[in-house]
């Protein structure tokens, strides 16, 4: 699967839409694998009662929008946190 998916991905990536969308996931990548399973877990009991495929997709969709909106903002924090002057100190004294 993953060697059909690189080589298809050779050619996704000329469509523009799917191009840019990629770009934006790259740079939310770390934080995306930091909180989707929290969000996963949460809502694991309550997925497992939607009986109708559009009610799954629809709270799917909605869970995708809110691992994205929390992982923007994780991100926007710890680039808040790394540009603070004591954070830099702290982390000089533990690399030291």
């Amino acid at each position: 699967m993953f060697l059909v998916l690189y080589f298809i991905g050779h050619y996704a990536m000329k469509v523009n839409l799917i191009s840019r969308a990629a770009a934006g996931t790259a740079g939310l990548s770390y934080a995306i694998f930091l909180v989707h399973h929290q969000f996963i877990y949460d809502a694991g009991a309550w997925i497992a009662k939607i009986d109708s495929r559009a009610e799954y997709f629809l709270v799917m969709g909605c869970l995708i929008v809110l691992i994205y909106m929390a992982a923007w903002a994780l991100a926007k924090v710890g680039a808040a946190l790394n540009g603070c002057r004591w954070m830099r100190r702290l982390d000089e004294k533990m690399n030291s």
